[in-house]
């Protein structure tokens, strides 16, 4: 009776005094087996059960209790072997099928658990237990509603079932229904002072309200009673990230690995925490791991696509961050999709998604700042700046929310609200260098000389590559200090950095450090203003592209690939980008960089005639001969502008390519003939590609003819009078034109 009460050490107590005076007294010993338990006092627990086992073996109760207890302990082997034991004398044993069941989740195999509770219900339709049991396993199969269902008919059967409260707690976290989580945890703690679950979960609630030492102590106190628990590590582990503390987060990773190896959560927060330390490799692994485990592990999905983001693959990128998407909504899957379209030039697509972000997770920041990037590229000021504060007020201690706050407020003329922000940044971040740099802008517009001149000599001191802060630094020098050659090393330095800056050639106009990366948490470099700055204008997206494809033509390769990086970060036209970089990764042989490059541009603009002629010519370097046929068929069925030029593209590389393989002469002669008839043969180039066509299917005659042809013609086309000739005198000679194509 003194347990019913809650009086638990005067229960053992009198259950002491009765096994002393009966010691063979198999009640007294389940009795006082179950009450240790309740204690948290598993050992104590199970050498009772076992002393029951012993006085009657073949009663399956005794194997149920000592199963419940070696769970809670963490012995999922032994808990296994008894729930075996009990099943073995009595099949439809539901204690036994529910210990089955708590397992199977273990070892992360819902499937398997959700059939066995389900059993277990079926035999006792008013087990309150195996209800629970059940709709746990519904939760990790996402089906929640069932899984509140199921909860809901246990607390109806056992309004004491503290597992139930606890598992209907964790669901509606899952659901974002934080005060409905918040009061079933606290009444599972009611009932049970040591159900972990609920200790977790309450701290989830306040990690996610942003109270992170009552987060921090709910982890704690869910470690402290129940120590084989693995989430209360998993969920640590990511508060001390949160906070900084990589070593530890990692250390509690480990450790809840250790006690669970199937706990697709521990190994998705590490492969989290891995991928921002730039362990790609570990990430990847951690990630994948997550999947196998769980097929739905949106966690891991989303840090797979920031690893293809890093590697620039940026197509395999947003397959990931789909699937993120799809399989549980994920709020940072919107986050990190809308920032992939803001930088691949789809501002419309990225400001849906992250308003869609905002709208699962209203707290957060980054979603914010990555929104008022957008906002503050497009000179809407006064949503960016709401968005800036939101964010501050989300997170006070984030750093690049006032540096880029203080950049639009001085943009607006607010020069001390500019340099307030930039003092709250560089406060909060003391080496973050273009804060220093910002400030010294804004310093500078007050005619506060000495106070920018400082300031630009921290950014340099904190960040040598800073190219803005050399310049603005040589400024102040030429035009302020008289000090003329420590102006131009600093030009030189910034030319050095960066061989597209303008320097010193002119200083006339206004010179404006290049914009983030749209929707990063990186600081928007600063400008200045015409009437103070000495700088000259940035290079657009279409520029550095343009200096991209003269480096490619070039044959600087490495170059071609640096400019379109610069352009992709900038925006403009994206696939022309892309097509310049897919090409020089070509030239280098970089086969899988290419594909991806170009698979991103038909991924936007299906109908891209070059990137589908690019994509068969990279198949056809990976010797991937049926998959480059097939994309030719493919392209030429392309409704294309003019009509005649993917047939024409399409004929010239059957008729030429160097690989036999690849190369299919009547069907060349079919496709540039009716490029022809589209253009009314009134097209020098496409008379060229059917001479070719008809050179390698053996028509040598109309191979001559159609050379001749294109030769008096007039009109432009890439090659030059002199190829045409030289094809030509092929020709006469029965032979074909073969040619490596241009990457």
């Amino acid at each position: 009776m003194r347990s019913r009460f809650g009086q638990l050490d005067a229960a053992v107590s009198d259950y002491d005094r009765v096994l002393e005076l009966n010691p063979d007294l198999r009640p007294a010993y389940l009795g006082r087996g179950l009450t240790r338990k309740t204690k948290g006092d598993y050992s104590g627990a199970i050498s009772d059960f076992t002393k029951a086992i012993a006085l009657a073996k073949q009663d399956p109760a005794g194997y149920d209790a000592r199963a419940d207890a070696r769970f809670l302990k963490g012995d999922l082997q032994g808990a296994i072997a008894d729930s075996n034991q009990a099943l073995a004398l009595d099949p439809r044993d539901v204690n036994a099928l529910c210990i089955s069941a708590l397992a199977a989740e273990r070892k992360g195999n819902f499937a398997e658990a959700f059939e066995v509770s389900d059993k277990a219900v079926a035999i006792d339709p008013n087990y309150s237990f195996a209800y629970s049991i059940r709709g746990t396993q519904r939760v990790y199969l996402y089906d929640y509603d069932g899984a509140i269902a199921d909860q809901n008919r246990a607390i109806e059967l056992s309004p004491s079932n503290s597992y139930a409260y606890a598992s209907r707690g964790w669901i509606y976290f899952n659901k974002n229904d934080l005060d409905r989580a918040l009061n079933d945890s606290n009444k599972a703690i009611e009932l049970n002072p040591w159900n972990a679950i609920a200790y977790v979960t309450l701290g989830a609630v306040a990690e996610r309200r942003d109270v992170l030492e009552s987060a921090w102590a709910n982890y704690d106190r869910a470690i402290r009673v129940a120590p084989w628990y693995e989430r209360g590590y998993a969920f640590r582990g990511s508060l001390r990230e949160h906070k900084g503390d990589i070593r530890g987060a990692l250390a509690d990773f480990a450790k809840a690995i250790e006690l669970n190896p199937f706990s697709a959560l521990a190994f998705e927060n590490r492969g989290i925490v891995r991928e921002k330390q730039g362990d790609l490799a570990g990430a990847k692994k951690d990630s994948l791991k997550a999947i196998e485990l769980d097929r739905l592990s949106a966690g891991a999905y989303n840090t797979l696509g920031l690893i293809a983001w890093r590697e620039e693959k940026l197509h395999e990128a947003r397959a990931d961050f789909d699937k993120s998407i799809e399989v549980r909504n994920y709020s940072y899957g919107y986050l990190n999709r809308g920032r992939l379209k803001a930088q691949t030039g789809d501002i419309s697509g990225a400001l849906v998604d992250l308003n869609r972000a905002i709208e699962i997770a209203p707290n957060m920041e980054r979603a914010y700042v990555s929104r008022a990037s957008i906002e503050q590229q497009q000179n809407q000021i006064d949503a960016a700046i709401a968005d800036y504060d939101r964010a501050i007020n989300l997170a006070p201690t984030y750093a690049v929310a006032y540096t880029n706050r203080g950049i639009l407020k001085k943009q607006r003329g607010d020069f001390d609200g500019a340099i307030a922000d930039y003092d709250k940044a560089i406060e909060i971040s003391p080496k973050l260098a273009t804060a220093y740099n910002s400030r010294g802008a804004a310093k500078q517009m007050k005619d506060d000389i000495d106070g920018a001149l400082a300031d630009y000599e921290r950014a340099i001191e904190l960040d040598p590559k800073l190219l803005t802060a050399y310049h603005n630094r040589g400024y102040i020098k030429e035009h302020f200090k008289g000090d003329r050659k420590g102006a131009m090393l600093d030009y030189a330095q910034a030319g050095e950095l960066n061989p597209l800056y303008p320097g010193i050639k002119s200083q006339t106009g206004v010179f404006r450090a290049s914009k983030p990366e749209i929707g990063s948490d990186l600081p928007q470099l600063d400008s200045h203003d015409a009437a103070k700055s000495p700088l000259g204008a940035a290079m657009s997206p279409e520029m550095l592209n343009g200096l991209a494809q003269r480096s490619f033509k070039a044959g600087e390769l490495d170059r071609a690939v640096q400019l379109s990086n610069e352009a992709l970060t900038g925006g403009g036209r994206v696939e022309s980008a892309l097509m310049t970089r897919g090409s020089a990764y070509l030239a280098k042989g970089d086969v899988e960089k290419a594909l991806h490059d170009f698979d991103e541009i038909i991924s936007i603009k299906p109908n891209d005639i070059p990137a589908h002629i690019k994509r068969a010519i990279t198949y056809g370097r990976q010797n991937n001969f049926v998959k480059a046929i097939d994309e030719l068929n493919d392209t030429a069925k392309l409704q294309a502008k003019p009509p005649e030029a993917a047939l024409n593209a399409v004929a010239w590389l059957r008729a030429t390519y160097p690989n036999s393989q690849l190369r299919d002469g009547n069907r060349a002669v079919e496709e540039a003939t009716r490029a022809c008839e589209l253009a009314h043969w009134e097209k020098k180039s496409l008379l060229d590609t059917l001479a070719a066509a008809c050179a390698e299917a053996g028509q040598f005659d109309d191979a001559v003819k159609y050379e001749e042809q294109a030769i008096t013609m007039r009109g432009s086309m890439k090659s030059t009078s002199e190829e045409l000739q030289a094809r030509l005198e092929l020709y006469k000679k029965h032979q074909p034109y073969h040619a490596e194509p241009h990457d």
